[in-house]
């Protein structure tokens, strides 16, 4: 199983990397952007350039082959929204990871040929909120549930971290860069062993804990499930023919 690691909004990072890519394929703009900009504000920047990178060679090159120098000089907001009007096959995708040989029927039509700049006001709402109520911020910034249907698809079971979620949540969210400064900030220590955060003393805990403490154990269960997400037996999982189907390629016989 992928290691848990907590994104700034408590979210798993591995979840939010998978919805941003069934977002881009579902052409869904602002729910593509709030997950890349979950990771590049969680400061996975350099992760999420390569991950992004990955995708256009995958499912995008083949179509937008002069797109590559634009991915490589743009900000990610730019990048994430050109794609979401781009072209896309899944043939080399479903041939590399699944050795199935499909046909793309829906995504080869002429489409937009342009690229997006975003402003900096554009960009402004993904920006990480500040916290005015802790035991409410969760609910204001978690806009999006993340997309388990496809955790089986990608080889990411369906993890069950209810109690890492909601007891041990610091503990994962300091493998986060942003949540490990904030950590720092209060010297406090990562023990792997039992998987704590250590204060140096009761008045530095309580100080972080009154400036972070985000409480996600005392959310409302729709919001949990936001980060969480459903339970096992409510998730309907996506095979790779159902991957195919969804997003118009057909499998060929062999």
């Amino acid at each position: 199983m992928n290691e848990l690691i907590l994104t700034r909004y408590l979210y798993s990072k591995i979840e939010v990397k998978q919805s941003m890519l069934v977002a881009l394929l579902e052409r869904n703009i602002d729910e593509a952007l709030f997950w890349a900009y979950e990771l590049y504000f969680s400061k996975f920047e350099d992760e999420l350039y390569q991950y992004v990178i990955s995708i256009y060679e995958y499912f995008y090159q083949s179509q937008n082959k002069t797109l590559r120098s634009f991915i490589e000089t743009s900000d990610i907001g730019s990048i994430i929204t050109t794609l979401c009007m781009r072209n896309y096959v899944l043939a080399p995708f479903m041939k590399a990871f699944f050795q199935l040989v499909c046909e793309d029927t829906l995504h080869t039509s002429k489409r937009n040929s342009f690229t997006v700049q975003m402003t900096p006001e554009d960009i402004a709402q993904y920006e990480t909120k500040p916290v005015i109520c802790l035991r409410t911020y969760l609910k204001e910034v978690c806009k999006y549930s993340v997309r388990k249907e496809v955790n089986r698809l990608f080889n990411n079971p369906i993890p069950k971290f209810t109690q890492e979620y909601r007891i041990q949540w610091l503990y994962y969210a300091s493998k986060c860069p942003l949540w490990l400064d904030r950590i720092y900030e209060y010297e406090g220590i990562v023990d792997d062993v039992s998987r704590c955060i250590v204060f140096p003393s009761e008045e530095e805990e309580e100080d972080f804990y009154a400036q972070w403490n985000l409480e996600p154990d005392e959310q409302p269960l729709d919001i949990q499930k936001k980060s969480i997400g459903c339970d096992d037996g409510e998730i309907v999982t996506m095979t790779p023919l159902d991957f195919c189907l969804k997003f118009g390629a057909k499998v060929k016989d062999t």
